[in-house]
């Protein structure tokens, strides 16, 4: 996979929230950690719409 070098400013809280998933999910670069909040929320944005289909 390809992976692009971004430059971002965040709120802190959004900051803590990062790290903290970073150390429970045993992660060392900031970028994995965002990729997987990142397909988490999609995972959950696509159950969230197939329950609203079968609905």
């Amino acid at each position: 996979m390809m992976k692009e070098r971004m430059k971002l400013s965040l709120p802190p809280e959004v900051k803590k929230y990062i790290q903290s998933y970073m150390k429970e999910h045993h992660l060392s670069f900031t970028g994995d950690a965002i990729s997987c909040i990142c397909q988490e929320h999609e995972e959950a944005q696509k159950r969230k719409d197939d329950s609203i289909k079968k609905s």
